[in-house]
Order: C-alpha cells, then sequence, then structure tokens
C-alpha cells in the first residue's frame, strides 16, 4: 500500500512509533499555507537523505498583515489554517510510520517566529536539520516576486545557522502545464 498525496506516490504505510527518539534525526520543516510546497520539500529531503530521520516536525507561521486583517476573528481563522497546514502533513507522515508533529503560530514578523521555533525545537530535538522549499519557476518575468520570496527562505537559514543549526534550502521545481 502507498499514501497518495496530491497525486503524488508518498510512502509506505505502516504504524507510527508512539513518540519520539530524541537521538534520532529529525527533519523540521517550514511549511506554507501552500500544502503542495511542504510535501514536495519532504520527499526531496527523504530522496536526499533516505532512511536518515525517524522524526518529523512541520512549523507553519501564518502572517498577520495589519493591513488586510481588521479584526481578531480573521487572525483565529489565519491560526486554523496555520494549524490544520501542519496537522495534515503531520498525519501524513504517522500514516507513513514515522513519529511527527506540526506547531504553528501566527505573527507580524514571521521570520522572527520561525527562528524562536527552530530555538525551541533545536532544544527538545539535538540532532535537527531544518528545511524549506524554494520555488524555482523556468521564467521568471518579475524581479521583485523573485527577489522577496528568495530572501525569505535566505534570511531564515541565516539566522539559523548564525545559532549553530543546520538548514537546507530544497530547490522545489515549478512546472508549467
Amino acid at each position: 500500500l502507498h499514501v497518495l498525496v496530491e497525486g503524488f506516490e508518498m510512502l509506505p504505510t505502516k504504524p507510527a512509533p508512539p513518540g519520539p527518539d530524541r537521538s534520532a534525526a529529525t527533519a523540521v520543516f517550514f511549511v506554507s499555507r501552500y500544502g503542495g510546497l511542504g510535501i514536495h520539500s519532504v520527499l526531496a529531503a527523504m530522496r536526499t537523505f533516505p532512511d536518515h530521520f525517524r522524526n518529523f516536525v512541520f512549523v507553519g507561521v501564518g502572517v498577520v498583515d495589519y493591513g488586510q486583517f481588521k479584526g481578531a476573528e480573521q487572525v483565529e481563522r489565519l491560526a486554523e489554517e496555520s494549524r490544520r497546514g501542519v496537522d495534515r502533513d503531520g498525519e501524513r507522515m504517522r500514516a507513513a510510520g514515522y513519529w511527527a508533529e506540526g506547531v504553528s503560530d501566527v505573527s507580524t514578523d514571521p521570520i522572527g517566529r520561525i527562528e524562536a521555533f527552530g530555538a525551541e525545537i533545536a532544544g527538545r530535538f539535538p540532532r535537527a536539520v531544518f528545511f524549506a522549499g524554494h520555488l524555482i519557476f523556468p521564467h521568471e518575468h518579475n524581479p521583485l516576486v523573485r527577489l522577496l520570496h528568495a530572501q525569505s527562505v535566505f534570511e531564515i537559514q541565516r539566522r539559523l545557522q548564525y545559532r549553530g543549526l543546520q538548514m537546507v534550502v530544497l530547490p522545489i521545481r515549478v512546472i508549467a502545464g
């Protein structure tokens, strides 16, 4: 049996362990509301490091933009979307036989909150390696979009590495079709 995720064959199904193995390698994925990027990042990391990780943590931080969000209800909706996303990714990994959890929050400073999550997770999992997907388009016609998108993932990487934490940026190709 295989778990089918958004049209992609993922991993064989098997029972998940009851708790984390804190001495084992842990893959930590920074995911956004776009669920496809998270699962593509997981698959890319597992192809690159086969049979290496035993624990998986998914981190989602919803961006509170006060220009768009006018009330607590909208912020709570954003928080719920973020929780659902990381919970869904965790469920997929548990179905594949791994220990997994999701952590999420909302923030006006998502890079700072991700950095704080990174430090917290590294304290619980000493062998954590952090991952983020970076969308690669065949032809990017808007240099501003490319610059803004690229800078956030590399700023997170810079901050975590300054703390002595390992982070890998995974290129995720977008194929026009």
